[in-house]
């Protein structure tokens, strides 16, 4: 009879072993726990009941014919050896390995047998576990001990909390587990014959246990101090805050990440950022999971022990300094005290020059940190928010910008940037933490009434920017139209990008515990006997959220259809586009625009050195989408320590621009999400790629710039 002990009968017991043996096929299952009420109920019952929480609700599963014992009674002890020692898979789940002290039962039951091969998993968060527990159980012939990578994330809920079933039929208490079942475990011969389902056995373990003690331990810590910051009480209250998300996200991926899979390149398809960074994503969902509900004083208890040399956060920094990754967002949790480095200076593998370098990672992130924090710390210390963050209209008073309405945004930790609302509610300047972003054409800020949208006029008004907005009806080189009298000659990109807006808007306020500055206003792109289409623009920034939210809501006000256009042509320059800055996105078709585009295909992500007399060359991209349907491109200055990402909702911008010219006096990159092939209207309506917009319906634009120093 194949035979396990499970050992501890709490939610990793359950949700994981337990589970996993009885899918395995094991006839005999058998759990041991001093709890005399838990062991009361599940011996009436001859069953448990895990509960199972998936992504988008809760499964419940009963395993029965479960035998359980309390090695605390004499007569269940006496048992209890017995089983153990005749158990092919026994399975510690303790609180902490300072509990295998009470395991001397283990190792008379095993010096019954001493000779039967049997594997022993140790499922404490310890990376020596399987030592210490071998230390206390004693070595025998043919005993495997194995550590285990857990990554499962559970919880243990009272009836009054929910209405969930409990572990077993009178108890006031059960088991919630995620779904996600995938457990690493030391390697030993025979293992792959053993049948517990989920458990994937490596022949070194020690990688894995670094990855999830500096990736998903570290990780899940820092999200719940930046969400306690905001007065949240459970991990899936974080995803009101998308800063929070994104730098999760950052933090997992782009550092630990990148710092495990340069350490262990080669060792396992784990450690690819092919693999690794689904994985992150993933797991960034798992933990705030509003199905589990899990509870952020349950992940920031005992912050002495978490914030330690050797443990998640700061080892986690450390791992990234060893492999040359800027450890920025990691850094945000952890507060500097003479206490916590006192703290560190006892640790045996404690190193000044290391220490100096951990300290010196952390101080550069202080400047802005306070930006995290909830309304009720601001208004401590703050009369005014314009204190922190401000939005200010004002009117340009000279040259050919003279009358324009400008609104100048600081959103309080570090993000600067300019609308100008008499040119589309276009972004002109922009800056983050001090270092300029968008590019400037040499002609400036221009009033929309001294436009001169013909031919390639355009350009003449053009003042780059970090935004603007080409469009609604095309897109593209000057085109002439035979068909449509009323739009004989189309300028180049359009016309939305010269009109002022009117119901212009700032709203400064608090949501929740997050400060947003939103501006808003109203574009009209109409004529007599032509089109009819308003464009509603929001424009959004938080305190601390180094992101701009730009949401366009068309509508056609007309009786026609009509063919729709759009394009956000944004701009980077130098310093942030600098030789060497290079462009990052998930592996993507490339489409050159014309065959000098083409004899550059080879280095489209890369920008050069400045020279004289150089082409531009433009390339089509088409990004798979994220499941939430947005797709996303960098563009990294790893030298200066920026990264500035354009992300666009593909259900509605299918596509992405990229406009590269490198030469002497226009340095620029241009990202620019868009539904069109930048072919202009009448190819693109010829080919059905241009939307229809029928008579008295919208649709929706979405792009998100971001700014990240690395």
């Amino acid at each position: 009879m194949k035979t396990f002990l499970g050992i501890g009968a709490g939610p990793i017991q359950t949700g994981i072993f337990v589970s996993g043996a009885a899918s395995g096929g094991f006839e005999r299952i058998v759990l041991a726990d001093v709890d005399a009420e838990l062991v009361a109920a599940v011996r009436r019952s001859g069953s448990i009941t895990v509960n199972t929480a998936g992504r988008t609700g809760i499964s419940t599963e009963i395993y029965r014919n479960i035998e359980i014992y309390n090695p605390a009674v004499p007569e269940d002890l006496k048992q209890l050896i017995e089983i153990a020692a005749e158990a092919l898979v026994l399975v510690t789940a303790l609180p902490s390995t300072a509990f295998y002290r009470h395991l001397a039962w283990v190792r008379d039951a095993f010096a019954m047998k001493p000779s039967r091969q049997r594997y022993f998993y140790a499922a404490e968060n310890s990376t020596t576990a399987a030592a210490e527990l071998q230390k206390a159980v004693g070595s025998f012939e043919q005993t495997y001990y194995l550590d285990t990578v857990i990554g499962k994330m559970s919880k243990i809920f009272t009836i009054a909390e929910c209405d969930l079933p409990p572990l077993a039929p009178g108890l006031t208490r059960g088991h919630l587990v995620e779904e996600f079942n995938t457990i690493y475990t030391d390697s030993a011969p025979g293992i792959e014959t053993v049948g517990v389902v989920g458990l994937y056995p490596k022949n070194d373990l020690e990688p894995f246990e670094e990855a999830k003690l500096y990736g998903h331990n570290a990780v899940h810590f820092m999200l719940a101090t930046l969400a306690a910051r905001k007065n949240c009480r459970y991990m899936n209250e974080a995803a009101q805050y998308p800063e929070l998300l994104r730098m999760a996200l950052r933090a997992l991926r782009d550092e630990c990440g990148v710092a495990l899979c340069r350490k262990y390149a080669g060792l396992d398809s784990f450690f690819t950022s092919e693999y690794y960074d689904e994985y992150a994503e993933n797991l960034i969902r798992r933990m705030v999971s509003p199905v589990l509900e899990d509870s952020i004083e349950r992940i920031v208890r005992d912050p002495a022990r978490k914030l330690a040399w050797n443990d998640r956060i700061v080892g986690a920094i450390r791992l990234c300094l060893s492999q040359e990754v800027n450890p920025s967002v990691l850094c945000s949790a952890v507060t500097l005290s003479p206490e916590l480095r006192a703290g560190w200076q006892q640790e045996n593998n404690y190193s000044e020059t290391e220490g100096k370098a951990v300290v010196t990672a952390i101080q550069a992130q202080g400047r802005f940190q306070y930006a995290g924090n909830a309304m009720t710390h601001f208004l401590h210390y703050t009369a005014d928010m314009e204190q922190i963050a401000y939005a200010r209209m004002s009117e340009l008073c000279e040259g050919d910008g003279r009358g324009n309405r400008i609104i100048e945004v600081n959103n309080g930790s570090g993000l600067c940037f300019t609308v100008a609302a008499d040119r589309g509610m276009d972004i002109v300047e922009a800056s983050f933490r001090g270092m300029p972003l968008a590019f400037r054409a040499p002609g400036g800020h221009v009033h929309g009434g001294r436009c001169e949208p013909n031919g390639l006029n355009w350009l003449r008004s053009w003042a780059g920017g970090l935004l603007t907005t080409c469009g609604l009806r095309h897109v593209g080189p000057p085109e002439d139209d035979d068909v449509n009298a009323l739009d004989a000659h189309r300028g180049l990109h359009g016309r939305i990008s010269s009109h002022g807006a009117v119901d212009v808007g700032i709203d400064r306020d608090w949501h929740g515990n997050r400060y947003e500055l939103a501006l808003s206003g109203t574009l009209r792109e109409a004529m007599m006997f032509g089109e009819n289409l308003r464009l509603r623009r929001r424009i959004v920034t938080a305190l601390g959220d180094n992101s701009i939210y730009i949401e366009d809501r068309l509508t056609n006000l007309g009786d026609a259809p009509e063919h729709i256009q759009i394009l956000y042509h944004c701009n980077l320059g130098y310093p942030l586009i600098a030789p060497g800055a290079r462009l990052e996105a998930v592996a993507h078709s490339v489409q050159p625009r014309n065959d000098h585009a083409a004899s550059g295909l080879e280095q489209w992500s890369v920008m050069p050195e400045p020279q004289s007399n150089v082409q531009e060359q433009c390339y089509l991209h088409r990004i798979p989408s994220s499941p939430d349907g947005w797709a996303e491109i960098s563009a990294v200055n790893a030298a200066a320590g920026i990264r500035v990402s354009v992300a666009y909702d593909t259900r509605t911008l299918p596509n992405l621009m990229q406009w590269k010219l490198a030469e002497n006096g226009r340095y620029v990159m241009g990202l620019e999400p868009t539904n069109t092939t930048v072919s202009g209207r009448n190819q693109d309506v010829a080919s059905g790629v241009a939307p229809v917009l029928a008579a008295g319906e919208s649709m929706t634009f979405n792009v998100r710039l971001s700014f990240v120093c690395e």
